[in-house]
């Protein structure tokens, strides 16, 4: 059976500067109580496999499911694991052949995990999403109105001499069909862009209250979106939140856009996907 990698944590154990205290000891019994306590009764348990200072939780598994409730289900580990201690969660699908494959991976990306881990250490994300409008207000042209109508002068071009009344009407029609095309691409950016100033504008109140924040741009649940993701520290979690409600509460009026989305907190998935590897002597699957 191959192996499935839930996460990557720290081995309490290896840490050969001082004893494992005892609320440690528990915390890491805890964390994989709780975390198999989140499986379905027909899933596989977790294992831990520890190696070079580290730590992986995995599953043996047959073959990968491919249907939305396993991915859920591997997420829901994950997150009660991550309850109890700062983790690298893996994305779902990630394979090892063997326990030898994963313990060769461990050793070569120890640095690599080590730092990241220190980089995550108590913080949760956050994501904020604000959906990019498909069309601006003031800027469509009625229905009378002819070709040339709502479009401005960025968008104006040289039509060159002027047809003859019986000249094709079907390129007549593709030529206002490629206006409005450049137009909805040019309400599109400006939305976009108004969105992104959006959520640059949110960096001044979260100053010091968040450890990073990562802007992109991308489709979400069939919307166009400016997504911003946030590595929170667990202390600083309501603060943050706060900050982010009351923006999302004006933010949709000032820039006439739909309702924003403000969701987690959740294991640094983002986060840990911006610095992941491939990892060696696995099969990688996605779902």
């Amino acid at each position: 059976m191959a192996l499935m990698l839930y996460c990557i944590g720290a081995d309490l154990g290896a840490m050969p500067s001082r004893r494992l205290a005892a609320d440690e000891t528990d915390a890491a019994h805890g964390a994989t109580d709780a975390a198999n306590g989140a499986i379905d009764a027909w899933d596989t348990p977790l294992q831990t496999v520890s190696a070079h200072g580290l730590t992986a939780w995995v599953g043996e598994i047959a073959e990968v499911a491919k249907d939305a409730q396993a991915a859920l289900a591997f997420g829901r580990v994950i997150e009660a694991l991550h309850q109890r201690m700062t983790l690298i969660p893996l994305r779902y699908g990630c394979l090892f052949t063997d326990t030898a494959a994963l313990e060769a991976h461990l050793g070569a990306q120890q640095h690599h995990y080590r730092a990241l881990l220190e980089a995550l250490k108590g913080c949760v994300e956050l994501s904020l999403r604000i959906p990019v409008a498909t069309a601006e207000a003031g800027l469509d042209a009625g229905p009378d109105a002819g070709p040339d109508a709502g479009l401005d002068a960025g968008l104006r071009m040289d039509l060159g001499p002027a047809r003859d009344q019986d000249s094709d009407e079907a390129a007549g029609a593709e030529l206002r069909s490629g206006y409005s095309y450049l137009l909805e691409r040019k309400r599109r950016l400006a939305a976009e862009q108004a969105a992104v100033r959006a959520a640059e504008a949110l960096d001044q109140p979260l100053t010091g209250l968040v450890r990073r924040r990562d802007i992109e741009s991308g489709w979400f649940a069939g919307q166009a979106m400016v997504s911003t993701h946030y590595l929170v520290p667990r202390e600083q979690l309501q603060q943050v939140e706060a900050v982010l409600h009351a923006a999302a509460l004006r933010g949709a009026a000032e820039i006439g856009s739909a309702p924003w989305l403000l969701s987690g907190p959740w294991p640094p998935y983002h986060f840990a996907a911006l610095a992941e590897l491939s990892p060696a002597g696995s099969t990688d699957h996605h779902v």
